[in-house]
């Protein structure tokens, strides 16, 4: 496997959802989602930035918008992707309860199989000294 083309999206980007000929990444250290034009993939461009609220977390990407869970910030925000090179923040709620959806794959040595495991969790904030957790 070789790499083809390869673009800078900051710090520790959380999350990075295809669309068509673009990927979009969530970006906490500067509270951003970028628009990233990968129809040629060895020149791969940034087309536009859009702001978030604190520490975007986790992103789904569904037509026409894309949905931002915000860490700090206990907030979802729907973002209109419809056109790429200038999204916008068309709603948001806050939230109780921090949203997030991690995944692994597990690749198992003694057998040719991959096995991947996705959690959605939902967990609300500390209350009385107790996390409360809800899958």
């Amino acid at each position: 496997m070789a790499q083809v083309g390869a673009i800078g999206t900051g710090s520790g980007p959380t999350s990075i959802q295809i669309s068509g000929n673009y990927a979009f990444a969530a970006n906490p250290a500067n509270n951003m989602i970028q628009a990233i034009n990968i129809s040629n993939p060895s020149a791969p461009g940034i087309v536009s930035l859009v702001s978030t609220d604190n520490y975007p977390l986790a992103m789904s990407v569904s037509g026409d918008f894309a949905y931002v869970v915000n860490f700090s910030g206990n907030t979802m925000q729907v973002i209109n992707i419809s056109n790429p090179a200038s999204m916008t923040v068309v709603g948001s709620v806050a939230t109780d309860r921090i949203l997030f959806q991690f995944r692994y794959k597990v690749l198992m040595r003694m057998w040719p199989i991959e096995m991947e495991i996705v959690c959605r969790c939902l967990i609300s904030r500390i209350q009385h000294s107790h996390l409360w957790y809800q899958p």
